[in-house]
């Protein structure tokens, strides 16, 4: 069954093996970088989202319900959240502190700052789709470590996966950039360096995982 016949059963995701996972999430990263795309494109026009929405064909995220797009709360609501006596995560959350998250957010903002600072004008679009599949690959991975139970090991692999995947579309982007400007060099070598290592401790992630499956 090709990606583009997969229509997965959201209300059925607890059932989900490993496959109906990765095949959800790579039809949302596709929807993300088409939403994003058609965003630079007819972001700044009156009525843009009415616009995106028309070129996007009516679609919506796999990953989201109708329901999903309107979250509203009270005054009630945010006073009982701001008085709860739970857990504070002052510590962070258990992903937040993993080396791998740590050094993929410290890689993120870094290409932050080089965007900011280093990239020459016309080249900072292509900058900015660098900074997506980062942003990306840190949400996947966010979700592949979520507590550190893996209660959901085929959703957890399925993550890994596609967090994977998004940082070798970083590394081929940056590794391009040296092809617009040579100078790009003395950034780009060290950011891939990262890039890499980010992507061997998510294969070191994966192997536990797999481990966890059997």
């Amino acid at each position: 069954m090709s990606e583009e016949d997969y229509t997965p059963d959201w209300s059925e995701n607890k059932k989900w093996t490993e496959f109906d996972w990765e095949m959800a999430m790579r039809q949302s990263d596709k929807f993300a970088s088409k939403y994003f795309q058609l965003l630079d494109r007819y972001g700044d026009l009156p009525g843009s989202d009415d616009i995106i929405l028309k070129q996007m064909g009516g679609i919506t995220s796999p990953l989201m319900e109708e329901n999903d797009f309107y979250i509203e709360f009270d005054i009630d609501d945010l006073q009982e959240i701001e008085d709860d006596d739970g857990e504070t995560f002052e510590g962070g959350f258990f992903y937040e502190n993993t080396p791998v998250y740590m050094l993929l957010r410290q890689v993120a903002i870094g290409w932050c700052n080089i965007y900011a600072t280093f990239l020459m004008p016309e080249h900072r679009k292509y900058g900015v789709n660098i900074l997506f599949h980062l942003g990306r690959s840190m949400a996947h991975i966010a979700g592949s470590l979520g507590d550190g139970q893996y209660e959901n090991v085929a959703s957890n692999l399925a993550s890994g996966k596609r967090a994977a995947d998004q940082v070798n579309k970083a590394i081929g982007l940056v590794e391009q950039l040296n092809q617009y400007r040579p100078a790009y060099k003395k950034v780009t070598e060290a950011i891939n360096k990262h890039l890499r290592e980010i992507h061997s401790k998510i294969v070191d992630h994966l192997i536990l995982l797999r481990s966890k499956q059997k």
